[in-house]
């Protein structure tokens, strides 16, 4: 039945493109014949007149067309804005990433009780290499990381001092494999990203953004290259002082810095600096720090502990992502005694899953905004057709006239078709114009991390002027297809 209904509804659709194909044809070859009309002056002061004897009717089609694409371009733009917010959101990760967290559990299982807390290690992180979807095809891990939170902090970093001369502060500090890279939009500024060697070699190597080279660098001093110290907050001498630092590129937030000499920090650890990064998310991204996940379980008591899996999947869609997540999670579940229908022991976040569900959401609303815009336009076209249908009774004798002086019928469908699709245009160019003048003061003054730059490209408006064009064509066809077929004997005689 379903099937039935949308064969009927796919043979309609079809039927009513074929038909307005063939209406913008016949406009287009009528034209074609007229076309020295469209240049004529005394055309044009024709038609100009017939507007200032009807001001009134004029006015109120015009308004209707003008509010019809008004709305169109507004709901647009808006849902446009809704499109890069919703972008922006997902900018900080990669939008196939799946990352599956150590936490408690939740639920007994063989003996053990709940609130056990659970931690991986390097050997979950090499199984979880072998996940691969059955079949020839099937869908594997794109890139694997493992993760170790230093002193437990998932967060990264509360617990820790970057440190270099005389300027400390908290950034965040990821232990990481170097495929994490790939679970973010960074771009690497300068040098390079952690590689295999500076896992396989334990080498002290760092990665910093761009924020924290602000704070940490003078604006002149190439960074790569450079030492810069990791320690606990306990290992700071006492001697500094706390300060506040202003700006984003300044690594803003709580910074120490030291009031006379700079102290020596007993306990910490030395990282060379081997690339700078940026990130499209902005400064609080670039607040980061990437060492390798090998050097800080050797350096800060880590052993072979893992905080959390992470990994891209390629182009697995919501069902595929889960089905790969929920594998990776029974082997964690054999390896640790867990119930694998734990949801808190071992935490799956998924931006797949995110990421599909948003975008249909805004499908969802993009095509409302679409319907609701149209459908308004339309009420406006249909009001400009039914205002020339009324122009062409109440112009029946002179047709007539014109008819009776040799005029073709397609001069007449062209003379009404003219009028139409200038009452449109222009119509359309002032609710065109006022749409765009909206959008642009709602995106100096409503922007917010839900609705980003509402506006509408060049493209869109072309389209605009074009379908209002078409529009206008379509709503004076029928009415002059109507005048031309006017008996002139019959008109002459019309009271």
């Amino acid at each position: 039945m379903i099937g039935l209904v949308a064969l009927v509804v796919a043979l309609a659709v079809f039927v009513g493109l074929v038909f307005l194909a063939i209406t913008l044809l016949r406009i287009a070859g009528v034209m074609l014949v007229q076309w020295r009309d469209l240049i004529s002056v005394d055309r044009w002061l024709e038609v100009l007149d017939t507007i200032r004897r009807n001001k009134l009717r004029t006015a109120l089609t015009m308004i209707s067309v003008a509010w019809g694409i008004f709305v169109l371009v507004f709901l647009f733009g808006l849902g446009k804005g809704l499109d890069r917010g919703l972008r922006t959101t997902f900018a900080r990760e990669a939008t196939n990433g799946i990352w599956i967290f150590a936490r408690k559990t939740t639920i007994p299982h063989n003996g053990y009780d709940i609130g056990r807390k659970i931690t991986f290690d390097n050997r979950d992180y090499e199984r979880a290499k072998t996940v691969k979807l059955p079949g020839p095809n099937g869908q594997g891990i794109d890139h694997l990381s493992g993760q170790y939170y230093i002193h437990g902090d998932s967060f990264g970093g509360g617990t820790m001092m970057t440190r270099r001369n005389n300027k400390a502060n908290a950034f965040q500090i990821n232990a990481v494999h170097p495929d994490a890279f790939y679970l973010t939009q960074s771009k690497i500024d300068a040098g390079r990203f952690l590689n295999a060697d500076d896992i396989a070699q334990h080498r002290k190597t760092v990665v910093i953004g761009e924020a924290v080279r602000s704070f940490l660098f003078e604006p002149d001093e190439n960074p790569i290259g450079e030492w810069i110290t990791i320690a606990s907050v306990a290992s700071l001498s006492a001697t500094t002082t706390t300060a506040s630092s202003s700006g984003a590129g300044s690594g803003s937030g709580s910074a120490t810095t030291a009031a006379a000499a700079a102290p020596e920090i007993s306990g910490g650890v030395p990282f060379q600096v081997v690339g700078v990064f940026s990130d499209p998310a902005g400064a609080e991204e670039e607040r980061q720090i990437y060492i390798p996940v090998s050097t800080a379980q050797l350096s800060f008591n880590g052993a072979d502990h893992l905080g959390a899996l992470q990994m891209t999947v390629g182009t697995a869609n919501a069902a595929e992502a889960k089905q790969i997540s929920d594998l990776i999670v029974a082997q964690l579940a054999e390896r640790h005694q867990f119930d694998p229908k734990d949801p808190m022991a071992a935490r799956v976040h998924s931006n797949v899953e995110g990421f599909e569900r948003f975008s249909k959401l805004f499908w969802m609303i993009s095509t409302f905004v679409v319907v609701i815009g149209l459908g308004t336009l339309a009420a406006g076209v249909v009001g400009v057709s039914n205002i020339m249908m009324i122009a062409v009774k109440e112009r029946t004798k002179e047709i007539g006239v014109r008819k009776a002086l040799g005029a073709t019928p397609s001069s007449i469908v062209a003379m009404i078709i003219q009028e139409a699709v200038f009452l449109t245009g222009l119509a359309g160019f002032f609710g065109l114009a006022a749409g765009v003048a909206l959008l642009e003061v709602v995106s100096r003054n409503v922007e917010n991390e839900f609705i980003k730059n509402p506006a509408i490209d060049l493209k869109v408006g072309i389209l605009a002027s074009l379908g209002l064009v078409i529009a206008g064509a379509l709503a004076g066809f029928f009415p002059a297809r109507a005048a031309a077929r006017v008996n002139p004997i019959n008109a002459l005689r019309d009271q």
